[in-house]
């Protein structure tokens, strides 16, 4: 109601951010206190513990759980940092209209990480900072492997249909999302790279967090240090693109673009140098080596052979080579249709995705029957305990 008065905009949309973090705040506060109630520790004040061979004094803050809560929360500072430095970058090197255009494409086209990427992100640390905590076992090992693998090749999946089919559908859309005086701009052009940066954003958000879940706070400190010097690559990427080039709002994705992509090289080092270190440790080492057990298929996607061979997870993860020929089929017919101008182009698109699709599942049809197979397997020694 307050933005409705000229001027006042800004400060309503703050108001409005301000109330959401307050309630989740108290809700969060308030929840923890309920379910704390019932148990041995409150959140309302700390209570401490004996030393170790010491019962004169209490130890109320664990070191190490604060040394690396301290690294975790400055590098997520440090982290918001740099994700914000692309707006300083336009401000500098772009002008308005640009401007206007890069908001614009980044509001619309980060839906999808926002509401889809992030809570999978969420979900993932917690799940690899429960399932990787020391010791590690066989099993809990396997299951990272596969979880990982299997929700890497499902982006690349999404990846080939962003890339192959988000180009030429993007101005088509855009006209919905907002007034058709933004397709006299570089809007639907920027879109359309923005759905090329989308994959990018996809995998690094799953690698990051497999990292952030089982990272020392030496390996935090070495990341946040690559973060530094990617970061200013991205800088220099940014003015070239933006200004020698020409390429204005585009330039930016662009530049976007090539600093995820070093962090996901980052990445997908740290972890293949994670678990060469489990391989090479001969406690670990030999858990990894168990003998199969009769219950793993041939075809398995969790063969425990991968944990013996380098780079076995990110094998795993990249896609059959029957997707590889049904893109390399499909790639020609895309780009002669051309872009999506009319409700038939866009059907005609569709039809050619839903063929990738059907492709896809006809490739990893092994895998669909197992956790099939699995499923069922689940639910009928539930019903059989339940019998019981």
């Amino acid at each position: 109601m307050i933005g409705r008065q000229p001027g006042t905009a800004i400060i309503a949309f703050s108001l409005g951010q301000f109330a959401y973090s307050s309630v989740l705040a108290t809700l969060y506060i308030f929840n923890s206190i309920r379910e704390t109630r019932s148990k041995p520790y409150d959140i309302t004040f700390p209570r401490g513990v004996w030393k170790e061979g010491d019962s004169t004094s209490k130890v109320y803050f664990s070191k190490k759980t604060t040394h690396l809560a301290g690294s975790i929360w400055l590098q997520t500072i440090f982290k918001h940092c740099l994700t914000e430095g692309d707006k300083f970058l336009i401000s500098l090197l772009l002008p308005i209209a640009d401007q206007g255009v890069y908001a614009v494409v980044v509001n619309y086209g980060s839906l999808i990480a926002r509401l889809v990427f992030l809570p999978i992100e969420e979900a993932l640390r917690n799940f690899f900072s429960k399932l990787l905590s020391p010791p590690v076992n066989r099993d809990n090992l396997k299951l990272s492997v596969t979880v990982i693998s299997t929700l890497l090749r499902i982006y690349i999946y999404l990846s080939i249909f962003a890339v192959a089919f988000g180009p030429m559908v993007s101005s088509y859309v855009l006209q919905f999302l907002v007034s058709r005086t933004w397709l006299d701009t570089d809007a639907p052009v920027v879109l359309a790279t923005y759905a090329c940066y989308i994959p990018f954003l996809a995998i690094n958000g799953a690698l990051e967090s497999f990292v952030q879940s089982v990272a020392a706070p030496a390996d935090i400190k070495r990341q946040s240090s690559a973060l530094l010097a990617f970061s200013l690559s991205f800088a220099a990427a940014a003015y070239v693109f933006m200004r020698p080039l020409g390429r204005g709002a585009q330039g930016l994705v662009l530049a976007n673009m090539f600093n995820m992509a070093q962090r996901i090289g980052w990445c997908i080092m740290w972890i293949e140098e994670y678990y060469s270190r489990i391989r090479n440790t001969p406690n670990a080492a030999a858990a990894v080596r168990e003998k199969k057990g009769d219950n793993e298929s041939e075809n398995s996607l969790t063969k425990i052979v991968y944990f013996d061979k380098p780079w076995g997870w990110l094998l795993l993860a990249c896609p059959r080579s029957i997707v590889f020929g049904m893109v390399a089929g499909l790639a020609p017919t895309v780009w002669i249709l051309g872009q999506v101008s009319t409700f038939k182009g866009l059907l005609q698109h569709v039809f050619l995705a839903v063929l990738l699709l059907l492709s896809i599942l006809f490739a990893e049809k092994e895998l669909i029957l197992e956790y099939v197979q699995k499923y069922k397997a689940k639910t009928k020694a539930e019903e059989v305990a339940k019998k019981k």
